[in-house]
């Protein structure tokens, strides 16, 4: 195959016509596949459209909440779930007071924002801020 690629629905009528005169109508179908594109996954276009008409800070957003397990470890991402992230902090709502103390006072905070840059390849988040739920 040429790598000829019709450039239009008239190109590629035309381009199908030649070939059914040539091979036959039923030979012609299994030809012109060899002409399509390649099909595209959903998945992938709406990945590509988010892409272009989402903030960067929403793509990075969605990327901490699909990884967050991994990043927080089981026990905390039960408790605690990041909901935004704006001017390089994330809000993440806590179920009960006591883990919000916890949070606040220990060594957690540094260690989840470490890992949060570490899985976008770059500093997206200075601090992490823990709010009570139904506040």
């Amino acid at each position: 195959m040429s790598g000829y690629k019709p450039a239009n629905k008239a190109e590629f009528k035309a381009l199908y016509s030649s070939l059914a005169a040539w091979y036959g109508q039923k030979r012609a179908q299994e030809e012109i596949a060899a002409y399509c594109p390649q099909p595209v996954s959903a998945a992938e276009t709406a990945e590509k459209i988010f892409k272009k008409v989402a903030p960067p800070t929403l793509i990075q957003m969605e990327k901490i909440k699909q990884h967050w397990k991994e990043i927080a470890g089981i026990q905390i991402a039960k408790v605690a779930t990041p909901f935004n992230l704006k001017e390089q902090i994330i809000y993440a709502v806590v179920s009960h007071p006591a883990w919000l103390r916890e949070f606040n006072k220990g060594p957690v905070k540094k260690i989840l924002v470490e890992k949060i840059n570490k899985l976008c390849g770059k500093r997206v988040c200075n601090d992490i801020k823990f709010i009570p739920q139904g506040r």
